[in-house]
């Protein structure tokens, strides 16, 4: 076994319980057939060929029979505390696991008469929904964090009680079982898109993802960045950068991202001469770049294509180009760093070869030219596309005698696609109690209207206060349900100040992420300083000043849409205002650097080269044409000073 591969076995059995004997095997049997039966359903055997299985199932059906066995497998899997047993099964976590099946069986029996005649909740719709809503806290408050428990319990309280808040956060409040009725029966609560969305869509790519490391193409990936960047200045910095993001996107958590990766790239950092608080930040940074490059965005794409009622390709495509200037800068800051204290790539020896690498894993690159023809060409629906890939992949794998499946190997990566559900499965399941309060209260469009009034009605401080107020909302929560949470409660502020839709939610999307590396709760930062052994607060900054980009796209595009690649700007005007950006991001990130492509930049120069970054990223022809000015006298007087040299190390291979 190699060492990612114990590293992250590790990981793993310590957030999980670990049983032996006949309780093993029947997790292990009761997890492979939760993502067979997702297959399944996929595949179309609940919904095309029902006659092949007997039964037909809306997908609403589909949703609550997978939140059912979600909710045993986190009680079976998860413990309760720190101080809870860890290889054997407590009373009470059987007591919820019996809980947990009444509510979503009753949901899948009665699906259709639930969603075509109920107007009222009956007296045992009120005690499973209760029930099944206090499961659902304690699924949350053990595979995320107490956290976002809190927040359900608030907005859950506020519907009752709106009465008594004051202010804007007046309402008349509800009835227990108008509100329960709201989140457990009808269509926007826990049963619903949202859900539906996570067990049909999401899981096949999380599904994908599992095979994708138990057939060895995780391996193949890294050495491929390797030996493309290793031997570039500060290779493993850069290798970080790439092998990060491609897990990432597929990923749904970035702290799973960090120590997953990381545990390779950040030993190699260090290594090279790279400090541990440098490198913890490079590989947190990284880790949120996968979670905004599409095509998955650690399945955030998904879920906003269905918030924002468009298609998942529009999504993708609106998300390419802010995307690609946060790489740009994380690119050009890690590469400035690195040659500001003259550090060198890897020695060749130690890297792989790039031909004996492609040649060994050519293989694994069909599956994922399959799942983009699928997305892009043939505009297959997502989770088909993926369905396809999947099977490419295990047919792929078998081409080698190395990467054959074996059935060991098949059920581990079923296993472990099921268990990457809980996460997101959960998640997706508890957030349609925050949706299914906010829908009986109204309380996002007040909170909008407190927003607006507050900005004065000017979108600048209305951008800035929402994109201050996503960051602490988001603050402890993973990316999906932090995504969520602020769709539902700031986006609407953004779209009624005119901001257009896709805009708005990228832009609260992009500062929820923030939260990943801003103090005091930066997740990414944490688990890198874990590994790295730095300092935690300077691991932060120094993540902060890398990933500057993060703070400062959002506003582009809200100024300058074209950036989406939406909309009826023309090619022409797109490709300009990218090349300004482009341009202003790279003055940025040297004056935050001190170091612009070929020579370091003392203070003087660094603090001109900023400014004229930031003043050709502020919309106008006029900050533009002096941001650009300012630039070409620094530039100038850089090359007199430089005259006679023509090297540029940023692509010098050491």
């Amino acid at each position: 076994m190699s060492r990612d591969q114990t590293n992250k076995k590790g990981a793993e059995e310590g957030r999980y319980r670990q049983y032996e004997g006949a309780m093993a095997r029947i997790i292990s049997v009761l997890a492979i057939s939760f993502s067979l039966y997702c297959l399944a359903y996929i595949a179309g055997f609940f919904t095309d060929y029902p006659h092949v299985t007997g039964f037909y199932l809306y997908r609403g059906c589909h949703a609550a029979i997978s939140l059912s066995v979600l909710l045993i497998l986190t009680f079976l899997l998860v413990p309760a505390g720190k101080q809870a047993s860890r290889n054997k099964l407590p009373w009470y976590d059987i007591m919820l696991i019996l809980a947990s099946v009444p509510g979503p069986i009753y949901i899948a029996l009665n699906y259709i008469e639930i969603t075509t005649t109920k107007s009222v909740v009956n007296p045992g719709e009120l005690v499973l929904g209760i029930l099944t809503m206090l499961v659902l806290l304690e699924a949350v408050r053990r595979v995320v964090n107490i956290t976002l428990s809190l927040i359900i319990v608030f907005f859950v309280f506020y519907a009752l009680f709106c009465n008594y808040f004051p202010g804007a956060l007046w309402g008349k409040g509800y009835s227990l079982e108008r509100v329960v009725g709201q989140s457990f029966i009808f269509e926007n609560g826990i049963f619903g898109n949202i859900l539906q969305l996570a067990v049909v869509v999401v899981v096949i790519f999380i599904i994908f993802a599992a095979f994708l490391n138990s057939s060895g193409a995780g391996k193949f990936f890294l050495e491929l960045a390797l030996s493309l960047a290793g031997r570039l200045r500060g290779g493993p910095a850069k290798v970080a950068i790439l092998a990060s993001s491609f897990f990432g996107t597929l990923s749904g958590s970035v702290a799973a991202n960090v120590a997953g990766t990381g545990m390779i790239t950040i030993p190699l950092m260090k290594r090279t001469g790279l400090k541990p608080e440098l490198a913890g930040a490079v590989e947190a940074v990284a880790s949120v770049a996968g979670q905004l490059m599409p095509p998955v965005m650690g399945a955030t794409a998904f879920i906003m294509a269905e918030v924002l009622g468009v298609s998942y390709i529009t999504v993708c495509i609106a998300a390419f180009l802010p995307a690609i200037l946060y790489y740009l800068a994380a690119f050009i800051i890690v590469d400035a760093e690195v040659a500001k204290i003259g550090l060198k790539g890897l020695p060749s020896a130690e890297l792989p070869k790039f031909g004996k690498t492609l040649l060994e894993g050519w293989q694994f690159l069909i599956p994922i030219v399959v799942l983009v023809l699928g997305l892009l060409t043939l505009h297959f629906e997502a989770h088909k596309a993926c369905l396809y890939a999947l099977v490419t992949l295990v047919v792929a794998a078998m081409l080698k005698r190395e990467t054959r499946w074996t059935l060991k190997k098949l059920g581990g990566a079923l296993e472990s696609g099921a268990r990457g559900m809980l996460l997101i499965g959960i998640i997706c399941a508890s957030v349609g109690m925050i949706v299914g309060s906010l829908g009986v209260t109204g309380v996002a469009l007040r909170l909008s209207g407190i927003l607006v009034n507050l900005s004065g009605g000017h979108i600048l401080p209305l951008l800035i206060l929402g994109g201050l107020t996503s960051i602490m909302l988001g603050m402890g929560l993973p990316t999906v349900a932090c995504y969520v949470l602020l769709a539902v409660l700031i986006a609407p502020s953004l779209v009624s100040m005119g901001v257009p839709p896709m805009a708005a939610h990228l832009f609260i999307y992009y500062f929820g992420m923030a939260h990943f590396l801003t103090p005091p709760v930066c997740t990414a930062v944490y688990v890198a300083t874990g590994i790295s052994g730095g300092n935690m607060m300077r691991t932060a900054f120094e993540s902060m000043r890398l990933g500057i980009v993060i703070y400062i796209v959002p506003f582009l595009y809200v100024y300058k849409p074209s950036l989406l690649l939406g909309g009826s700007a023309s090619l022409t005007e797109t490709l300009i205002n990218f090349l300004i950006v482009s341009v202003g991001i790279t003055l940025l990130a040297s004056g935050l650097t001190g170091y612009f492509i070929f020579r370091r930049l003392y203070f003087m120069k660094s603090i001109l080269i900023l400014i004229s970054g930031l003043l050709i990223l502020i919309p106008g022809k006029m900050t533009l044409y002096i941001g650009v000015a300012l630039a070409f006298i620094v530039l100038a007087w850089l090359w007199l000073q430089a005259k006679g040299s023509h090297e540029f190390p940023f692509l010098k291979k050491e």
